[in-house]
């Protein structure tokens, strides 16, 4: 079953919620190439992946981005766990 975006955006504020309940967090945006990235703990954290991991792990992470995504679950960002 799918997310719809509303279901998806809903996640996402969550989890940003609770990230921010550990590290300091700064606004999401749109990149050049259109995807949201978000800045946590001074360090740039490339898609919703990222912030999804940190709130709930990698096996919800998985399953929100394949819910939405056409290509179902990517790594994480390097940097999402080396540098938090």
């Amino acid at each position: 079953m799918r997310l719809t975006t509303s279901n998806y955006e809903q996640k996402y504020e969550q989890a940003l919620l609770l990230v921010r309940d550990r590290f300091k967090v700064g606004r999401s945006y749109q990149n050049e190439n259109g995807k949201r990235v978000c800045v946590i703990a001074n360090t740039l954290l490339g898609f919703d992946y990222d912030v999804f991991m940190l709130a709930w792990g990698k096996t919800v992470a998985e399953e929100l981005t394949s819910k939405r995504d056409e290509h179902p679950s990517r790594p994480p960002h390097p940097l999402s766990i080396s540098r938090i």
